[in-house]
């Protein structure tokens, strides 16, 4: 099961890779590397994995600066919800850094950044251009944490 959720992440990193090529302003490409590093590092090197998961906070950190500058710019309402999911889940890897008591439960609350996710892919799809990639990685991230704690717990 591990394995497999580990693929998964590989190819929505790869898909970051897609999209980082598509994107047109330094914040978002700056945001889309560092998850593209942290991904194979956190998955596939254990050795790195620590390294892998600081640069994976890094970019959740990038992400609200990003979303409250265009928020502030451009008044965009997607950006709200992005700003949510972001938190959503840096909380999760404070609450597992921290090793608080049931801070495996907090998985169960990944379901909202995918909710978040599918309604920004519903209605603001053209508007995603520079954001679709993160948001990816991150969604996907938070899948896999609401999957593992599903099976571990249900």
């Amino acid at each position: 099961m591990i394995f497999t959720f580990q693929v998964f992440f590989l190819l929505s990193a790869l898909f970051g890779v897609y999209s980082f090529k598509k994107t047109n302003e330094k914040l978002p490409k700056l945001i889309l590397l560092t998850q593209i590093i942290a991904v194979p590092l956190a998955t596939v090197t254990p050795e790195h994995g620590q390294l892998g998961f600081i640069l994976f906070m890094l970019s959740l950190l990038l992400i609200v600066i990003y979303e409250l500058r265009t928020l502030i710019k451009e008044n965009f309402k997607k950006n709200i919800p992005i700003i949510i999911s972001s938190i959503f889940i840096f909380g999760k890897f404070v609450a597992q850094i921290q090793h608080y008591p049931h801070a495996r439960i907090i998985g169960l609350s990944m379901i909202i950044p995918v909710g978040i996710y599918l309604y920004l892919l519903i209605n603001y799809r053209k508007n995603l251009k520079n954001e679709i990639g993160f948001m990816t990685i991150i969604t996907m991230d938070a899948a896999i944490e609401f999957a593992s704690t599903v099976s571990v717990y249900f």
